[in-house]
């Protein structure tokens, strides 16, 4: 799903930069509404989430550059 929205977001013309930090914003917005309910497992999720969606967005990254056939 993420790969997907990556997509559609260039299309929209945002970088992939900011479709990445968006998702860091969702998390310090949630452990600021949290306060003292945000704990270590819940930090540990949202980190371990981040990272995965970096990965799809580089994963992306990668997808969309150019290809070209070998010369022969």
């Amino acid at each position: 799903m993420i790969s997907c929205e990556v997509q559609s977001h260039d299309a929209y013309g945002t970088s992939r930069k900011l479709f990445g930090d968006f998702f860091g914003v969702i998390a310090d917005t949630t452990r600021e509404i949290l306060g003292a309910d945000w704990s270590p497992e819940i930090e540990e999720a949202w980190r371990k989430l981040l990272t995965e969606i970096e990965g799809v967005i580089t994963q992306s990254d990668v997808l969309s550059e150019p290809r070209t056939l070998p010369s022969s």
